[in-house]
C-alpha cells in the first residue's frame, strides 16, 4: 500500500508572486433511462388490465389524442427532463499571493467555487480563505501558522407532505420512475398540475420546498519550534477545527391549479456546533557518540473534542415568507437537543538506542487519560520494547551482491482504547 502525504503550500524568498487560476464547466447527466411516451402507456396499461380480467384505463380515442400531441389535455410528459433541467453550470476561481525575505514568509490565497446542479435548486457555493506564515524569530526559534476559513451554502430540493414531508433526493427519483407520462406538468392555464396523488415535484421545487446548509469553519494552527541544544529541539504545536453549521429545512404551502393544496407549510431549523482542540509539545534528542547513537522523545499532548445540536420545528406558519420559528403553530411543535466533550491527555517519551548501525533497542512509555471513562479509571501506563539486529551490517553479510537488507526484530507492547462512545459509565 502507498502512503499518501499531503502538505501545504509554504511563501517562498523573494518578490510578490500573483497568480490568477479560472475555469468554467458544465454537466451533463448520462446513461438516462428512456421511458415510453403516453400512448406506448397507455396501450400497455390497457393490455396489463384486460390480463388481470379488468376493463381498461383508456379508450382508442385517447390513445390517439396521446399520439398526436396536439391535445394539452393529453400529455406526453417526460418526467425525466423535468427533473434534470438544471443548468449543470460551474465557476471557479482562485487568487494566490506569495512571497517574503529572509526573515517572514507568506503564501495568502482566495477561492470562490459555484455549482448549479442538473437538478434545479441543487447547488453549491464555496468561499475560502488561506494564510500561511513562517517566521525565522533568531537563527534558532521559528514561528508559523496556518490558517483557513471557509463558508459554503448547499441546497437541495424536498418533497411535499403528499409523499413524504421533507425527502430528499432520493425520494424525488423515487417520484419520477413511478408518475405516469400521461400525468400533466402544469394545466392549460400554466398553473402546476396536482392530479396525481403523490404530488408534482417540480411544483415543490418551483415553491421554494427547500433545505440549506450554511457551513462556517474555521482550521488554525500555529508551531513554535526551537533549537535549544546541539541535537535537542523543542516543537510545539496548537490547533483548533471549529465549526458552526446552521440548516435549515423549509415546506412551503400553496395550491395547485385544480385546487388541491399541499401543506400545511412547516420549518425546521438545526444548529450544529463542533470544536476539535489540540495541544502538543515535544522534547526530540538525536546525537552519535563515536558507534553509539542515541535518539529521545519527551513530549505531552492535549485532545479536546466538543460537539452541540439544537432542532426545533414547527407546523403552520401565516405564509411562506414568514418562516421564523415563533411565527408557526404550537401545535405540533416539538425540540431537540444533544452536546457531548471527551478530553484525552497524554505523557509520552522514548528511547532508542543502536550500536554502529547493527545492534537496535526502543523503549517507550506513556500515560494516557480519557474522560471517556469513569472517575478513578481514566488513566492509564503503557510501556513497549524491542529490540532489533540488522545482519546485512555484521562482515558475514555485508558485502553480499544478493541480499540488501536483512533484520531481525522482537518487540512488546501495551496499547489503551478509548474509541468508545461519550457517556457510557454509570
Amino acid at each position: 500500500n502507498g502512503v499518501i502525504l499531503i502538505t501545504t503550500k509554504r511563501g517562498k524568498t523573494g518578490p510578490v508572486q500573483i497568480k490568477y487560476d479560472v475555469s468554467f464547466a458544465n454537466q451533463k447527466p448520462t446513461a438516462v433511462p428512456d421511458f415510453l411516451g403516453s400512448a406506448e402507456y397507455a396501450m400497455l396499461r390497457n393490455e396489463a388490465l384486460k390480463n388481470a380480467g379488468l376493463p381498461p384505463s383508456f379508450t382508442a380515442d385517447d390513445i390517439a389524442k396521446y399520439a398526436a400531441g396536439n391535445d394539452p389535455n393529453y400529455p406526453s410528459t417526460d418526467w425525466m427532463d423535468v427533473l434534470y433541467s438544471g443548468s449543470g453550470n460551474s465557476q471557479y476561481h482562485n487568487l494566490n499571493f506569495s512571497g517574503g525575505n529572509e526573515k517572514t514568509r507568506y503564501n495568502i490565497s482566495m477561492g470562490y467555487k459555484q455549482q448549479k446542479g442538473v437538478i434545479k435548486k441543487v447547488d453549491a457555493d464555496r468561499a475560502n480563505l488561506r494564510i500561511n506564515l513562517d517566521s525565522k524569530i533568531t537563527d534558532w526559534l521559528n514561528l508559523g501558522s496556518n490558517t483557513a476559513l471557509s463558508y459554503a451554502v448547499n441546497t437541495i430540493p424536498l418533497t411535499g407532505p403528499e409523499l413524504t414531508r421533507g425527502g430528499d433526493l432520493q425520494q424525488f427519483y423515487n417520484s419520477v420512475t413511478h408518475i405516469p407520462p400521461t400525468q400533466k406538468l402544469k394545466l392549460p392555464d400554466g398553473s402546476w398540475s396536482g392530479e396525481y396523488p403523490l404530488g408534482n415535484f417540480a411544483a415543490w421545487i418551483d415553491n421554494g420546498n427547500l433545505r440549506e446548509i450554511t457551513e462556517n469553519k474555521l482550521i488554525q494552527s500555529i508551531f513554535l519550534d526551537a533549537k535549544v541544544l546541539s541535537g535537542l529541539s523543542w516543537k510545539n504545536r496548537a490547533s483548533v477545527d471549529y465549526s458552526f453549521t446552521p440548516t435549515t429545512n423549509h415546506i412551503s404551502q400553496f395550491t395547485y391549479g385544480g385546487g388541491q393544496i399541499s401543506g400545511p407549510s412547516s420549518n425546521q431549523e438545526i444548529l450544529d456546533r463542533m470544536a476539535v482542540i489540540d495541544l502538543e509539545s515535544l522534547f526530540t534528542y538525536n546525537k552519535m557518540f563515536g558507534k553509539h547513537g542515541i535518539k529521545g522523545l519527551l513530549g505531552t499532548s492535549s485532545r479536546t473534542e466538543e460537539f452541540n445540536t439544537t432542532m426545533a420545528f414547527r407546523l403552520g406558519f401565516p405564509s411562506n415568507e414568514l418562516t421564523d420559528l415563533s411565527a408557526g403553530s404550537t401545535s405540533g411543535l416539538t425540540n431537540s437537543g444533544t452536546s457531548s466533550k471527551a478530553i484525552l491527555n497524554s505523557y509520552f517519551g522514548r528511547i532508542n538506542y543502536d550500536y554502529d548501525g547493527k545492534y537496535l533497542f526502543e523503549t517507550n512509555l506513556r500515560r494516557d487519560g480519557s474522560s471517556k471513562f469513569a472517575s478513578g479509571k481514566r488513566w492509564g501506563w503503557f510501556p513497549s520494547f524491542s529490540a532489533g539486529w540488522v545482519l546485512t551490517e555484521e562482515k558475514f553479510l555485508k558485502d553480499n551482491a544478493w541480499l540488501n537488507s536483512l533484520k531481525v526484530r522482537a518487540s512488546w507492547g501495551q496499547l489503551g482504547n478509548d474509541r468508545i462512545a461519550d457517556y457510557q459509565y454509570n
